[in-house]
């Protein structure tokens, strides 16, 4: 007898009894397994005289584990395999229906949304809850990740299923923000609490650690869903003890419960649990969640009703790295606000300021920060956030000694070589900061939300360091491009040190150099690769995207240069109503004043824009409007600019004439 018999035949009879109910194909088994379709269709190629035993061992018993048999019953002739399955499965149902003696969730954050992009983390959870293929798993991830949302969308999958056998149920959270109360968030609560759900009255009586003794023990006894979400908030996060529970009750508790288990504990910080890692896998499993994958927050954009080309969608998910909170809310903030148009896309802080999200969004950079010891440390991340890029921190120390700013540059010069460091590691280990360590030196950049939110919490609580912080880099981002060439690096600088030079309250000296060194065609489209920096540097000058500049820049002519350019990047982005509607402003301005020269530059630049993207009766309508408003000027200059335009209009028409085929063309 074969090894396996009627592979194939076993694995359609577990699919069609959904053993595994993730799992229904070939394609699903192999995404699992992490190999190719073809390799399973090769593993299951049996049929009446071929018995198709290639699979290899490790992918044959690893078969047990994903769908809950014992791996010998492989090796069964096909009818013995399905009668013993179908024992397995029957036991299974009966106990999933009935509902556990005790369920008690306490705060957990509510997802009342959608989950996307996180099938196979929920996966490894039902996987390692049917299977028993671990004692504790950790879920970590940064602010946005969606950990507390994956957990509730795997609780709401296991309800609907009595809960799969467990015998008890008890979830909490100790995420100080959604408990109406601090000291719900502490150890000593949820002890007492689940001492008292399971029966234990008299637990007051005894300390901490007799206490998780008996929890242990009653753990042990009964099959127990347990889940204790946000305790980052209990461990260390910074200095020797990183990662450690600081209350050594809930160390005392993980470490037992890994070592032993007959259900399952599921943890979720944004750190890397210390007290872990000795006993490691399989009983002691790590989800780690970043972004979802580009597909699926294509999915999640479009579920917020998000309009736009599906080119311009990928720069939003790449700025935001897929995290599917800022991802949810700015689809939920262009939905509401803007008719759910991609051309209203924005930076991540002015999006959070206009949502009235940035005093919540202070306070997790607060929170970030909160994790160093030291002010200096704590202001060179806030000096890092004002970057918004990757920086050496080679450059940061030099731009620090090349101008005083009070109480920032001499406090970052104060920390030692070995504060600094330390610094860097409690917020890398945390998923705040990103290093890219290299021979030259020491790379660093923070991940896009968290440097939101220490920016925010800088302007708002610290204003004038922001304002003197802007006012640094901007003067330390001109004396780098000069000179410096057209890498798409300096470039970047450029725009950047714009953006840091509005913040700072130098309005002209940013505005000339926007248009001296990056709009220097004036109303000419920006090059693709920088269009959405482009974007955000012209948003700082606007009070209101995009219909009024801040007050701050006084010269009116300057104001309609800036909302020509706006004009010109609506139409890229696909916004041509709000496009149409701000290019009649600007030529109406232009046109009052006599200027032939910006009129004709600005037009010229609208009709081919609205000739290209398909709009040509609205190009014709451009020139026939300015016809109309200039039939009483007698000025050569002005017949000169509609001659131009109208060349420019018919230049596009022969172009377009020439693009269509013959048959196209040809009339009947």
């Amino acid at each position: 007898m074969k090894k396996h018999p009627r592979l194939a035949r076993k694995l359609r009879l577990l699919y069609n009894l959904k053993a595994n109910p993730e799992i229904s194909n070939n394609q699903h088994l192999a995404t699992v397994l992490g190999v190719s379709r073809q390799s399973v269709s090769k593993w299951g190629a049996g049929s009446r005289t071929r018995s198709g035993d290639a699979i290899p061992d490790a992918h044959f018993f690893r078969l047990g584990q994903i769908f809950g048999i014992d791996s010998y019953l492989f090796t069964l002739e096909i009818e013995e395999f399905e009668e013993e399955v179908r024992l397995i499965l029957d036991r299974r149902n009966r106990r999933r229906l009935r509902r556990p003696q005790q369920i008690f969730h306490n705060n957990l954050p509510a997802a009342s949304e959608r989950l996307f992009g996180r099938e196979a983390e929920l996966l490894a959870l039902n996987e390692a809850w049917n299977q028993q293929t671990a004692n504790v798993i950790q879920v970590i991830g940064i602010s946005g990740a969606g950990k507390s949302s994956l957990i509730n969308e795997w609780l709401m999958r296991m309800d609907a299923e009595n809960y799969c056998g467990a015998d008890t149920v008890l979830a909490w959270s100790f995420h100080q923000g959604y408990g109406s109360q601090a000291a719900i968030a502490s150890p000593e609560a949820f002890l007492r609490r689940a001492l008292a759900l399971l029966g234990e009255s008299d637990a007051g009586q005894y300390d901490p650690e007799s206490q998780v003794i008996r929890l242990v023990q009653w753990i042990r006894r009964h099959r127990t869903l347990l889940v204790l979400d946000g305790v980052q908030n209990l461990q260390d996060a910074y200095g020797p003890g990183f990662g450690h529970f600081h209350d050594p009750g809930c160390a005392l508790l993980l470490r037992e419960l890994a070592k032993e288990n007959p259900g399952l504990c599921v943890l979720t910080s944004r750190l890397r649990n210390a007290d872990l890692e000795t006993i490691g896998q399989p009983r002691a499993k790590l989800i780690t969640l970043g972004g979802i994958g580009f597909g699926a927050a294509c999915e999640l954009m479009r579920f917020c009703k998000i309009r736009g080309k599906a080119e311009r969608i990928r720069h939003p998910i790449e700025q935001h790295q897929g995290l599917p909170m800022t991802l949810r809310l700015l689809g939920r903030h262009l939905d509401l606000v803007r008719d759910g148009e991609l051309a209203h896309y924005m930076e991540l802080v002015p999006l959070l300021e206009e949502s009235g999200e940035d005093e919540r969004a202070a306070e997790y950079g607060r929170e970030c920060l909160a994790r160093l010891p030291l002010h200096g440390q704590r202001m060179f991340f806030c000096l890092l956030s004002l970057y918004q890029r990757q920086a050496s921190l080679q450059e940061i120390l030099k731009t620090c000694r090349g101008l005083e700013v009070e109480g920032l540059t001499s406090e970052i010069l104060s920390l030692t070589h070995m504060e600094l460091r330390y610094g860097i590691f409690a917020l890398e280990k945390a998923g705040i900061v990103r290093v890219w360590r290299k021979p030259q030196g020491m790379k660093l950049e923070l991940a896009r939300f968290p440097g939101a939110a220490m920016l925010l919490n800088l302007k708002l609580h610290l204003p004038g360091l922001w304002r003197a912080g802007n006012r640094l880099l901007f003067a330390r981002m001109r004396e780098r491009e000069t000179g410096a060439g057209e890498s798409p690096r300096n470039r970047e600088v450029r725009y950047l040190s714009v953006i840091n030079g509005v913040r700072a309250g130098c309005w002209h000296e940013a505005f000339t150099l926007y248009f001296r060194d990056l709009r220097n065609s004036r109303y000419a489209p920006p090059d693709t690769d920088f269009s959405h920096l482009d974007q955000a540097s012209l948003r700082e000058f606007f009070a209101d995207p995009w219909s009024r500049v801040d007050s701050g820049l006084e010269d009116e002519e300057a104001r309609i240069d800036l909302q020509c350019c706006a004009a010109i990047n609506l139409a890229i982005f696909g916004d041509i109503g709000e496009m149409i509607a701000l290019s009649r402003t600007c030529l109406k301005w232009f046109l009052a004043r006599g200027n032939w020269t910006k009129a004709r530059a600005f037009a010229s630049e609208a009709i081919t824009i609205l000739f290209t993207e398909g709009r040509r009766k609205d190009a014709a309508r451009v020139l026939k409007r300015i016809r109309g408003k200039l039939g009483d000027v007698n000025d050569p200059a002005a017949a000169e600019m509609l001659d131009g335009l109208a060349a420019v209009l018919a230049d596009l028409r022969a172009a377009r004439k020439k693009e269509r085929p013959a048959a196209w063309r040809r009339r009947p």
